[in-house]
């Protein structure tokens, strides 16, 4: 978890999203993100990597075998399927990286600032 400023937050989101969007667009799945911080300069850095995962006509084999599966309650209920659309996976990955950093305000003299 990490704490940013507002503005740094909507930033950042931006950023992911952006970034998220170009990839499912590109019919790719599977990425995870690289966070670096810098204490000296108070500054992080990141990147989506391993953007290697393509969502090509196997995948969408599997993923329709394996939602199937799942429909017919062959895997457990608590099971996810793994497999996903580009934009499902841009979905929930976008989410969840929003979970990992919090916003905070600030007051300077009595006022907030976000």
């Amino acid at each position: 978890l990490l704490l940013l400023r507002s503005h740094s937050k909507r930033v950042l989101q931006d950023a992911i999203r952006a970034d998220a969007d170009f990839l499912s667009k590109s019919n790719i799945m599977d990425y995870s993100l690289l966070l670096g911080i810098d204490q000296e300069r108070k500054q992080i850095a990141c990147g989506l990597v391993d953007t290697i995962g393509s969502y090509s006509f196997a995948k969408t084999l599997e993923y329709k075998a394996k939602q199937g599966l799942q429909n017919n309650l062959i895997i457990g209920s608590n099971m996810e399927v793994t497999v996903m659309h580009p934009d499902e996976y841009r979905d929930r990955f976008v989410k969840a990286i929003d979970g990992y950093f919090f916003s905070m305000h600030r007051y300077v003299r009595g006022q907030l600032y976000h």
